[in-house]
């Protein structure tokens, strides 16, 4: 179906009147440009777009028979035509683009309708100490809830998510916000995405193959994968389910296996009880000031013994390899000053056993020598020679071998 192995999800927002805004829907449609449009029936003059950018950020497009997805033009330029077709400001990430056809009237009223979060639960894999660097950040007494190996931290009254300072031990995390506006669901780690309720989604273009390639990209498929790797054991067809209809809290509790929770938890979030009053919850207060200066010294102090573990280790692992590179050296040089040794060996060996064997049959052809001694003299002198002809023998028979 694509013909990409690397593309990643980029989201933007087209910000224009109300009567241009929903242009973008026809352009991107005309232009093959696989994407997800979410409108906010509050906010008419907002569309959010979602588009799927390869390496070189080219965005996703049908290539010209419809069945597959291939690199179509550079996302800059997109940026640029979508602010042109609907005469207002587009920006994806540090992209913008602005076309706008007048001035804002001073006088024209604008009302912007912020969305606030009014309860959350954070499912984390934090427990004791980092939980209460959490509030530390927060700087707001936790409500937290055990679960296992994890816990449920219950918080009301902060601004954003990003607030509560969700870094380090405390990711991956899972939040379930309740809003003033509207209800989210936001997975924040390696992965991220996010799922808000109440929103007019469309996917572009029409048929199997964009609605495919954009659900596993960039949809409701790719968020629940980000799910998946971030809470394991969820059960992916009941979340999707519970993303897809009306609010409903405990059942995508329940489908993120939280267990008896799940029910005191939704109750929490639709405002039903408070977090002081769920039941098995601990609260988990700020850490004092002297405490706090305690414990990061202490993982400064960790972090220093580890790394001059490392060094050590990393010194006698260097150590090792030196001598172990000074013993293969000597080895090779050894062998080195060996092999003139083992080649001239026989050939010296058996020119000594000629010179002999000459000698002690000249001895032994001499006049007047004993019959007895000549007969041994000249029996020694051909062994001698014949020892000489094995020796050349063996010292040649290998390179014939070799160069056969």
């Amino acid at each position: 179906m694509s013909t990409s192995t690397s593309w990643q999800r980029c989201q933007g927002q087209i910000l224009a009147p109300e009567q241009q805004v929903l242009r973008a829907a026809g352009f991107l449609d005309g232009a093959l440009v696989v994407a997800i449009l979410e409108a906010d029936p509050e906010e008419p003059t907002v569309v959010s777009i979602t588009v799927a950018v390869d390496e070189q950020s080219r965005v996703a497009v049908l290539d010209e028979s419809l069945a597959g997805v291939i690199a179509g033009p550079p996302l800059a330029e997109l940026v640029e035509a979508l602010a042109t077709e609907c005469r207002g400001r587009a920006q994806f990430g540090d992209l913008i683009a602005t076309c706008e056809e007048r001035e804002d009237d001073p006088f024209e009223p604008h009302l912007e309708i912020a969305s606030v979060t009014e309860r959350a639960v954070v499912l984390t894999p934090a427990t004791g100490e980092a939980l209460e660097d959490l509030a530390t950040d927060a700087g707001t007494t936790l409500d937290a809830l055990a679960l296992p190996n994890r816990s449920a931290a219950l918080v009301e009254d902060v601004a954003t998510i990003d607030e509560l300072g969700l870094r380090g031990a405390r990711l991956p995390a899972i939040v379930l916000e309740r809003r003033t506006v509207r209800a989210a669901l936001t997975v924040l780690g390696e992965t991220e995405g996010q799922h808000v309720w109440g929103l007019e989604r469309a996917t572009i273009p029409d048929g199997r193959v964009a609605e495919s390639f954009a659900d596993e990209l960039l949809g409701q498929g790719a968020l629940l994968e980000a799910v998946s790797r971030t809470w394991p054991g969820v059960d992916r067809a009941r979340l999707r389910a519970a993303l897809g209809g009306d609010v409903n809290f405990e059942e995508v509790l329940a489908a993120l296996e939280t267990g008896a929770a799940a029910g005191a938890l939704a109750r929490f979030l639709e405002g039903d009880v408070a977090a002081a009053d769920v039941e098995g919850v601990e609260q988990i207060a700020p850490v004092p000031i002297a405490e706090l200066v305690r414990r990061r010294a202490h993982v400064a102090a960790e972090d220093a013994r580890r790394a001059a573990q490392q060094a050590r280790e990393d010194a006698r692992r260097r150590a090792q390899q030196a001598a172990e590179d000074a013993r293969t050296g000597m080895t090779a040089f050894a062998e080195a000053a060996e092999e003139p040794v083992r080649t001239w060996a026989p050939y010296v060996a058996a020119a000594v056993d000629v010179a002999v064997g000459t000698l002690i049959w000249r001895r032994a052809a001499r006049p007047g020598t004993r019959p007895g001694w000549a007969t041994t003299g000249k029996v020694t002198a051909g062994i001698l020679w014949g020892g000489a002809a094995a020796n050349v023998v063996a010292a040649v028979w290998p390179r014939v071998r070799g160069a056969r």
